[in-house]
């Protein structure tokens, strides 16, 4: 799938990369390959588009973005992968970068963030309780939970200077931000899989984590800088559809909006989705705890457990 021109584009592109790129530039280019060949089609009304057919210079702007932050496409290491999406402003295909939990969590390590962590979807079943931004949450997953109802879910981090963080995110809000970004970022393609799907609630959550963390916790400006710029891999896809929007008065269709968000619905019901949670209200101002204890001992958290992986940090 990777042919002669798209890959001379790439290759012309390699020493875009800084001294801090450290993957295997050959094995990334065979992971593109792969992923080209094997990613599910998106549907773009009755035409079925696989990520190949993909404007060109999205496929090498999308793989270059990942490689900036060293995330490798690797499927094993699940730190990120490419979609399609339709172009706003233009109407055709293109691929987009799209960073997994997992990779959000290696970045946040590297920066000097997070020792580690554990993150979660919540079913039903499962023994959940928030004691506060600050505090260790009380979790029992439940290994006959009903995963056919989800009812939100959480990252707990042990942070670099030793304190805790809990960000809890409600299925309301999981719901919307698949809504959202079905619609704005991806353009209403059809097609999503239930992997896809849950891929994008466990980033999601993560997300929260990492913007409640830089409002939160110290972070130095070189850290910060890289963990914004994580963000906007994602975010920078609904300003350019927010910008489209205003200039054209056809950018925003509700009908198309409402197909998108039964389709989303659908989804997310197959997955699960529950509203049982409340949103969370602002977090007042606490004290973190002198001490805190390690992760894996306090109330069944992994160590380094996200979304079921496991992973070795350091620090």
């Amino acid at each position: 799938m990777l042919n002669t021109k798209l890959k001379h584009a790439i290759d012309e592109r390699h020493s875009d990369l800084s001294k801090s790129f450290t993957l295997d530039w050959s094995q990334e280019l065979s992971f593109l390959d792969d992923l080209m060949a094997e990613a599910q089609p998106a549907k773009m009304g009755l035409i079925d588009v696989p990520l190949h057919r993909c404007h060109q210079a999205s496929i090498v702007n999308a793989f270059m973005t990942l490689m900036q932050f060293n995330l490798s496409l690797d499927p094993a290491a699940k730190l990120a992968t490419m979609k399609v999406a339709v172009d706003h402003q233009h109407g055709y295909a293109i691929a987009v970068p799209e960073v997994l939990a997992m990779g959000y969590l290696v970045i946040a390590s590297k920066a000097g963030l997070v020792k580690n962590a554990k993150g979660s979807l919540i079913f039903e079943g499962d023994e959940f309780q928030f004691n506060g931004f600050y505090e260790y949450p009380d979790f029992k997953a439940n290994p006959n939970s009903n995963k056919a109802n989800i009812q939100g879910g959480f990252v707990c981090a042990i942070m670099a200077d030793g304190d805790v963080l809990t960000s809890v995110i409600s299925p309301e809000e999981l719901h919307a931000a698949i809504d959202e970004s079905l619609f704005k970022k991806y353009g209403g393609v059809k097609c999503w899989s239930q992997a896809d799907i849950r891929d994008a609630l466990e980033a999601s959550i993560m997300r929260r984590f990492l913007k409640q963390a830089m409002t939160y916790t110290f972070a130095n400006d070189e850290s910060e800088t890289l963990l914004f710029e994580l963000l906007e891999v994602h975010t920078s896809y609904f300003r350019s559809y927010n910008e489209v929007s205003q200039k054209q008065s056809t950018g925003y269709n509700p009908r198309h909006k409402a197909c998108v968000s039964e389709q989303s619905s659908t989804l997310l019901r197959a997955l699960g989705h529950s509203t049982r949670l409340p949103k969370l209200a602002p977090p007042e101002p606490q004290e973190a705890p002198e001490e805190a204890p390690e992760l894996h001992t306090h109330n069944g958290l992994g160590l380094t457990d996200l979304f079921g992986l496991q992973i070795g940090l350091g620090g």
